[in-house]
This record gives C-alpha cells, sequence and structure tokens, in this order.
C-alpha cells in the first residue's frame, strides 16, 4: 500500500476524508502491523515525501495528495515511532554521513539520484532568485550594459 498510494490516489480510489483514505490512515497509522510487514521508518518517509510532492520520481504519474493521510497518517507515524526510539533523528552531518554509510549500494545510488535532482533545483532557484530584478544578476548586468554603452567592450575576434 505504502508504494501504490500514488496510483490509488491517481485513480480516484483515495479521496480526501473517504472511506479509502480512512483505511489507508488506519494502516499506515498502526505501528504493530508496519512492524510485522517488515516497513522501514525511511520507506514511510520516503513514501511520504513523494506522495506530498503528487508525482512520481520515475514515470509521468501525478496525483492530488490527500492532504489528511499526508498530515494525520505519515506526519504521526514517523513522529511515534521517532519518540520510541525505533528511529533516530539524525541532526548532524556526521549521523548522516554515518547512516548514508551503511545503505546497501542500491540504496545509496537512488539517494544520490534524488540528492542530484534537488541539487539541480535548488541552484535553478537560486539562479532566478539572483536574476530577479535588483538581484546580484541584475547589478552585474546593468554595469556590463553601461560598459558597453560607454564604448569599453570591443566586437569578439
Amino acid at each position: 500500500m505504502v508504494r501504490n498510494l500514488g496510483k490509488m490516489t491517481a485513480v480516484g480510489l483515495v479521496k480526501r476524508l473517504g472511506g479509502a483514505a480512512n483505511l489507508v490512515i488506519r494502516k499506515l497509522s498502526d505501528e504493530a502491523l508496519l512492524k510485522r510487514a517488515r516497513i522501514h521508518p525511511l520507506a514511510v518517509l520516503t513514501a511520504r515525501m513523494v506522495y506530498a510532492q503528487g508525482r512520481g520520481e520515475k514515470g509521468g504519474l501525478t496525483w492530488q495528495p490527500a492532504l489528511d493521510i499526508v498530515g494525520v497518517c505519515f506526519g504521526l507515524q514517523v513522529e511515534s515511532r521517532a519518540r520510541a526510539g525505533y528511529i533516530s533523528i539524525m541532526s548532524t552531518v556526521a549521523e548522516i554521513e554515518a547512516a548514508i554509510a551503511r545503505l546497501p549500494r542500491k540504496e545509496l545510488w537512488e539517494l544520490k539520484e534524488r540528492l542530484d535532482r534537488r541539487c539541480e533545483a535548488e541552484w535553478d532557484a537560486q539562479i532566478q532568485e539572483d536574476a530577479r530584478s535588483g538581484g546580484p544578476l541584475d547589478r552585474l548586468a546593468r554595469e556590463a550594459i553601461a560598459e558597453l554603452n560607454a564604448g569599453g567592450c570591443r566586437p569578439l575576434p
């Protein structure tokens, strides 16, 4: 269910505050059930991130996340597991690096791909921010145009 929640929402099975949504919330909030199913807490965190963004990492499937599932179910599940000591909240770079060092190779490459996408998105956002009126690139562009208008540039060979 964790891996197919986006598809279930996209096809209309899971609707906000509907019967199927309530079933999903009950199942994903049941710590004993998740433990018996051997669903790792990081899988719950990953599922929450993917579901909340309304699109999968691969393919073109999109959905409108049911916010009651995102907030009530996933949020409480992760929080309660952390309080119970089932997972630890990593708060330092050293703790994160140690956790990464323990990842199997396949999960390490999946993490790398996600981080690459995140870094690219952050870079794009920074460029957009810098290019806005009054941003650092705006000042540099004005200086370059002024130099060009003052005859301080020569044609390229």
